[in-house]
């Protein structure tokens, strides 16, 4: 039943989520709307930015550098100096694929031990944010932590028709991905984009025992000023796709930053996942079958909003929302102190009941 947590230090405030994804303000001319867990845009082309001024170091006089003193090491770019750290051992990659219901490899990872957690993560990410943000790390030890790569997406295959990336097409993958992990059942924490495919298949799997929700709204998939975005974006680039299929197309009429995005794929693929996307069913919370912790961060304006909107919306429902206080969306994720406790104790207690 959806209620109010409240944490000293972290509080947790029993809400309701946004209507939708913030996104830039551009053109769609020329770059793909952003939805909630994808990077900022990257510039059109390289070398259109001007780079600072760089200052060289000061020249080392001879006699000051001690007999065997090791050099330190050089920053990373964009590193001032003084802020780099010890060297970081990358976590080893056991990259393992299963083959979904219509030939696309899907990409995954297993690791840990006991209850199954499956993690989705955001658009335009990887299934490397867990562990780069050491959720793996830190669930390894109680969890087998399953970590997938959307269609789209990292090491997975890349179709580029809308119907490759319909919600049936998706959960699909999922499943896949569960049987060849050997979770019989299992829980599904998802951020953004994950979290909004992930609640169709909590609500329509009997597999999923819990849910945890980050960043995200119930109803619509897309809806309001994001919405509009992917309308346009496609109105814009459907029919250069079709031209360039078909062999006619000028490409007098594109940028050079525009035909590079469209020569590389990259514009099939964003039209084609956003297309579907725009098309998945609104939920509502009365829909969740499992009981699901909803995360939302009070610096999330747009989250904020939406909280007001559901306020009291939430009683006789499996939905509980939990409001953390202080990041911004994209930063939800990343400040994993302040909510890892809270998201493991609400999974243990769905495992055991007693939510």
């Amino acid at each position: 039943m959806g209620h109010r947590i409240v944490s000293r230090g972290i509080p947790f405030i029993a809400a309701v989520l946004l209507p939708l994804m913030a996104f830039a303000q551009q053109q769609p001319t020329q770059q793909q709307p952003q939805g909630r867990g994808q990077p900022p845009a990257q510039p059109a082309a390289a070398g259109t930015a001007q780079k600072p001024a760089e200052q060289k170091p000061a020249e080392q006089k001879p006699g000051e550098q001690k007999p065997g003193e090791q050099k330190p090491a050089e920053p990373k770019p964009g590193q001032k100096p003084g802020e780099q750290k010890p060297a970081e051992q990358k976590p080893p990659v056991n990259t393992k694929f299963v083959t979904a219901k219509d030939g696309t490899k899907i990409a995954y990872e297993v690791s840990g031990s006991g209850p199954a957690i499956m993690l989705l993560h955001g658009a335009g990410q990887t299934r490397q944010e867990w562990q780069r943000t050491d959720y793996v790390k830190r669930l390894s030890p109680q969890f087998t932590v399953i970590t997938v790569d959307w269609r789209g997406n990292g090491e997975s295959d890349k179709p580029t028709k809308v119907e490759a990336y319909a919600i049936d097409r998706l959960t699909e993958d999922l499943l896949a991905v569960a049987d060849a992990a050997g979770a019989q059942r299992f829980h599904v924490w998802g951020f953004a984009y994950g979290a909004v495919v992930g609640r169709y298949l909590a609500a329509r799997s009997d597999r999923v025992r819990a849910m945890v929700y980050i960043g995200m709204p119930m109803g619509p998939a897309a809806s309001g000023a994001y919405k509009d975005a992917i309308t346009g974006f496609r109105a814009r680039w459907q029919p250069v796709i079709a031209a360039q299929e078909a062999g006619k197309l000028d490409r007098s009429t594109l940028s050079p930053g525009d035909y590079e995005a469209l020569t590389k794929g990259g514009i099939k693929l964003a039209v084609a996942w956003q297309s579907a996307l725009i098309d998945y069913p609104a939920m509502e919370p009365a829909e969740f079958k499992v009981p699901t912790l909803w995360v939302v961060a009070t610096g999330d304006a747009d989250a904020m909003a939406s909280v007001k909107a559901y306020e009291g919306k939430l009683k006789n429902t499996k939905v509980t929302l939990a409001l953390i206080d202080g990041p911004s969306h994209s930063e939800t994720l990343q400040r994993i102190d302040l909510m890892f406790d809270k998201l493991v104790e609400f999974t243990k207690k769905a495992e055991t009941g007693s939510n």
